[in-house]
């Protein structure tokens, strides 16, 4: 199966961590930069790569639309990159703990009598959402089940978040999801089955969570490598991740944990309020976690935040922006919106 991971290992890296794998959603002309240099006779005698002005990038560029060098994508997606900055709410913190207790579930998702017909926000990824944002989106990966959709800047955002150890990142992906088409009814990977069948620590989030792992699996190429209860702590009563996967061209040794939450709002719109306290929360949760872990070692966490509609994801990404690198630190959020009712009602 393809994988973003290609895509990914096409973005410049200062760790040299990333390999250019021979299947990819798309195809990049910049393997890197000396062949580029080459194929374009931009190399000075020394066979470096020289600088170019402004008029000769923008013939280049026309140069390689009229040759065809483009991403093997169908439409682009460019919502979330030129969101406003907000000034940071001095309060943050302390609205961040009140009443807030440590919990590896969703406290606003736990109510068993949850209809999720309330969930008013859920979109159906119709031709409006689509064009939400003024243009549609670049499809990255169209399976019979499952469409996904990220920006050319969100993957390099996210492939520097990845395998930078120091470097936060916040990217939004998009998952389609035929209307109607049931939990049970998804062509789930080894790694999927394997969560969805293995005890956890309890909450009601487990359908989120299993399709964290088929999303992750099928864009990161990652692999599942512990469940909830497999992971070890040195002290009890303490934040815990949910997962932990194998990424590619990352050592064997070396882990990525993966917290899964829903972003939503049961009526109404999602306030903002409500957002730094779950995004604080969790990402609080997640620096004890990684300090707390034994037998093993943390290169990354991630954050997957599961929103109903771009409106809410354009509130996540605008609330993370608010918080301190402190929380941040070390961690990739990924923001993704999804079609399906049962991500949020966790019923099959």
């Amino acid at each position: 199966m393809a994988s973003l991971i290609a895509a990914l290992g096409t973005v410049e890296h200062s760790l040299e961590l990333l390999h250019v794998p021979s299947r990819a959603f798309f195809s990049s002309y910049r393997k890197n930069d000396t062949s580029l240099c080459r194929s374009r006779g931009e190399s000075d005698t020394t066979g470096a790569c020289t600088p170019s002005s402004s008029s000769q990038v923008a013939k280049r560029n026309s140069r390689d639309r009229a040759q065809g060098f483009s991403y093997n994508c169908t439409n682009v997606y460019p919502h979330v990159e030129e969101m406003e900055e907000m000034a940071i709410d001095d309060d943050l913190v302390q609205m961040s703990l009140d009443g807030a207790g440590w919990s590896d579930s969703d406290e606003s998702c736990d109510d068993a009598d949850l209809d999720y017909g309330l969930v008013s926000s859920v979109d159906q990824m119709s031709d409006e959402l689509l064009i939400e944002f003024g243009r549609k989106p670049r499809v990255f990966d169209d399976a019979s089940n499952m469409t996904f959709y990220i920006s050319p800047l969100s993957i390099s955002q996210l492939a520097t978040g990845l395998w930078t150890r120091s470097r936060p990142a916040c990217v939004i992906i998009n998952t389609s999801i035929p209307r109607g088409l049931r939990f049970d009814d998804m062509d789930w990977c080894d790694d999927s089955l394997r969560m969805l069948n293995t005890p956890n620590a309890g909450g009601s989030s487990l359908l989120s969570e299993v399709l964290s792992c088929e999303m992750l699996n099928r864009c990161l190429g990652a692999t599942l490598a512990k469940t909830e209860m497999e992971i070890k702590y040195l002290f009890a009563y303490q934040p815990i991740t949910d997962y932990t996967v194998c990424l590619p061209n990352l050592s064997s040794r070396m882990h990525v944990g993966v917290s899964v939450t829903r972003a939503f709002a049961f009526k109404g719109a999602y306030r903002r309020g409500d957002c730094r306290k779950l995004l604080y929360k969790k990402l609080r949760g997640i620096l004890v976690s990684t300090k707390n872990v034994i037998d093993e070692r943390f290169f990354k966490q991630i954050l997957h935040v599961w929103v109903p509609n771009g409106k809410v994801a354009r509130t996540v990404q605008a609330t993370y922006r608010t918080l301190p690198i402190e929380v941040t630190r070390n961690t990739v959020v990924i923001i993704s919106v999804v079609n399906a009712p049962w991500v949020f009602s966790n019923r099959r």
